[in-house]
């Protein structure tokens, strides 16, 4: 079950009370240190019950044992049994542990990258602390072309948009001279397993698109960088390529099939293409 936040903060209330060897914990105790805790997150208070199971997942989530021991009274107080452990080691359940292990395969498919070598020391560091092995079998495949010319310039050009930077660029188009201009960059995009740069021209203050494997030379610019509000999120979602026209508007594309092909992929398109086939007919 996944952890959320206000869990993991009662949780970490738990964790400096049961490895506390100096004093000893009631279930009071321990019910006034989480909600203290939460207090001071702003969070809400929690009652007993939810404390008492909080308690019995924490041994399941943490691989740990909470020993509950009498004292002289017979009152019941809480420690860990093993006195060395801490929730700062071990603070992953099964489940993030595999979606950490996911997320690092996805990570290792910039190792190799120019520029991105640090990649494959941060995951291997990774891997190494919290005692993972993500080198299974990859089962997806993403597009990639190691040897494209103008990788090197994708880490740049990431820290030039990080740190809002004008930039003059050297450009080499495929039938045109090569030319200077100034951008302010926003936005990089992949497609066809090329990289894009999406960036205002300074002089004609249009937007240009610029393939990375035909810059010549990045350096940075002495003017003011200007910030845009286009939403990248949503910028490209009427375009399968990158080329997006100046002031073009989305227009509905009408597909048409035969009935084999339909009746072989999904064959609820049966209907939907009879009606566009006399449609095609009509008009």
């Amino acid at each position: 079950m996944p952890v959320t936040k206000q869990k993991l903060i009662r949780h970490y209330a738990l964790d400096r009370c049961l490895r506390n060897q100096t004093r000893r914990y009631y279930i009071e105790d321990l019910l006034v240190a989480c909600n203290n805790a939460l207090a001071a997150k702003d969070c809400q208070p929690i009652s007993i019950r939810t404390l008492k199971y909080d308690l019995n997942e924490f041994e399941t989530l943490y691989n740990t044992i909470i020993s509950h021991i009498p004292d002289s009274h017979g009152r019941i107080y809480y420690r860990y049994e093993d006195l060395k452990f801490s929730l700062q080691q071990s603070v992953l359940s099964d489940d993030e542990v595999a979606k950490l292990k996911d997320t690092l395969l996805m990570l290792s498919r910039f190792k190799g990258l120019p520029q991105f070598e640090w990649m494959t020391e941060l995951v291997t560091k990774i891997e190494t602390k919290l005692h993972l092995d993500a080198h299974t079998e990859a089962i997806i495949g993403f597009e990639s072309n190691e040897d494209l010319v103008g990788l090197e310039y994708l880490e740049v050009l990431f820290d030039y948009i990080s740190n809002k930077q004008a930039i003059d660029i050297d450009y080499q188009p495929y039938d045109k001279p090569l030319f200077t201009c100034t951008l302010h960059p926003y936005y990089i995009k992949q497609h066809n397993s090329r990289w894009f740069l999406l960036a205002m021209n300074d002089q004609t203050q249009k937007m240009m698109l610029m393939a990375l494997d035909r810059i010549q030379d990045i350096h940075l610019s002495t003017i003011a960088y200007v910030p845009t509000e286009i939403d990248f999120a949503e910028y490209f979602d009427d375009v399968i390529s990158v080329t997006i026209p100046q002031d073009a508007e989305p227009q509905h594309i009408l597909l048409r099939f035969s009935v084999y092909r339909a009746k072989r992929h999904n064959p609820t398109l049966l209907t939907s293409l009879a009606l566009v086939s006399f449609c095609d007919r009509k008009g």
